[in-house]
């Protein structure tokens, strides 16, 4: 068994339990199987449950990543509510 070093969370706002199992998964899968295994994992979850993914990439990921994952997160969300409203980038929203 490999000895990788576990994924650390970066940003755990607004992690559901559910989240955290994946994270916990995904830390486990890193730790014996290394990039090749958690890069098919992320797929994976991609396919199975993108809210959770993109949830879990977020808390994973640097600063920099959290931003863009939330700015596209925003861009999907104003798409499916049409012309209702519209959100503000996480940039902007802060003061």
């Amino acid at each position: 068994m490999q000895s990788n070093t576990l994924l650390k969370v970066q940003d755990s706002a607004g992690l559901s339990d559910a989240d955290w199992t994946e994270i916990s998964r995904l830390q486990r899968i890193y730790s014996e199987g290394g990039n090749a295994a958690l890069s098919k994992a992320l797929d994976e979850l991609l396919i199975s449950n993108r809210i959770c993914a993109a949830g879990v990439i977020r808390a994973l990921s640097p600063p920099e990543v959290r931003e863009t994952i939330d700015n596209e997160l925003i861009r999907e969300l104003e798409v499916l509510a049409g012309d209702e409203f519209e959100l503000q980038p996480a940039m902007s929203r802060q003061r």
